[in-house]
């Protein structure tokens, strides 16, 4: 069987706080509840982090770990990676007047274009639009994902060693 697990924060998972130990016993809490004893996990970008929290917390669960996009780095916008322009996007997200844009998702790729040039950049963003009550959204917690950019940027200091067959 294979899982795809919304994090808290994204999709329609409940929302907190967004730093890794937490989001890692969510996802350790779920396979728990599903009575998995052994697994290979995935993650992507923040879910990549999330992941190796998890093989550190539970390296008996996790029988391989593949991470994609992700390092187990901190980030700042001056260390030369990529992060200073996902806080220029997360900064355009949260600045888009969603009233504006009267419940056309056209209208808020025009509106936010003015801050990010790169449409596929966009297009990317606005999948966590959504439609709900002829108003525009934003499913993922946004408002968390702004106050917690920090610590999302950084890898805490977690104890423990995986051993496990791992891929970059």
């Amino acid at each position: 069987p294979v899982l795809a697990l919304d994090l808290r924060g994204h999709g329609d998972s409940p929302h907190g706080p967004l730093d890794y130990p937490a989001m890692a016993a969510d996802v350790l809490a779920t396979l728990e509840s599903l009575d998995i004893k052994e697994c290979c996990l995935v993650g992507h970008s923040m879910g990549g982090k999330v992941a190796m929290a998890c093989a550190l917390q539970a390296p008996q669960l996790v029988r391989e770990l593949c991470v994609l996009d992700m390092a187990p780095a901190s980030y700042s916008t001056a260390d030369g990676s990529n992060w200073k322009s996902n806080r220029e996007l997360i900064d355009a997200l949260s600045k888009l007047d969603l009233e504006k844009c009267a419940g056309d998702r056209k209208r808020a790729d025009t509106l936010l274009a003015r801050k990010v040039l790169d449409p596929n950049i966009r297009a990317f963003a606005l999948t966590n639009l959504v439609l709900r009550d002829s108003t525009l959204r934003w499913q993922c917690d946004l408002d968390a994902v702004v106050r917690d950019l920090d610590t999302i940027a950084r890898w805490p200091a977690l104890p423990g060693i995986f051993e496990g067959d791992t891929l970059f």
